[in-house]
């Protein structure tokens, strides 16, 4: 199977992307197992959610990246091995490995907050209806 040359351009750098991408979400599953072995875990059934789709999406990367080092031909392998040794790309890729993680612990931070705020809104509102059922039965 031959592919153009953006095509192969293209594919190549996704794989080093994957790559890199791998590498960080096999690091953050690797921090979430030691705050385990720290015990220094407030909810366990959140932190165990947490380390479940972490594994989770590793394991999807990990099998999006061997289907596409196995969609390479051998001229494209041996240009996948040329280009990892290039320091400008895998500097490229790192910080896009930085921004990919720090996109993932936001978007896990934004829905921490969701859910505290979702909690403060029902405490908030128990605490309103308590007290006008207390006012009611005053009146009356």
């Amino acid at each position: 199977m031959t592919l153009s040359i953006n095509k192969v351009a293209e594919a190549i750098t996704t794989i080093l992307a994957l790559e890199k991408t791998l590498e960080s979400q096999e690091a953050s599953i690797c921090e979430l197992e030691m705050q385990l072995h720290g015990r220094c875990v407030p909810d366990m059934v959140e932190f165990n959610l947490q380390l479940v789709d972490a594994r989770s999406w590793c394991a999807r990367t990990t099998d999006t990246l061997r289907r596409h080092r196995a969609a390479l031909g051998m001229d494209e392998k041996a240009n996948l091995a040329k280009m990892k040794k290039d320091i400008y790309l895998t500097v490229h890729l790192n910080a896009c490995a930085v921004k990919t993680h720090i996109r993932d612990h936001l978007r896990q931070c934004k829905f921490e907050l969701e859910r505290l705020e979702r909690s403060y809104r029902a405490t908030v509102t128990g605490v309103l209806i308590v007290n006008l059922t207390h006012a009611c039965t005053m009146t009356l």
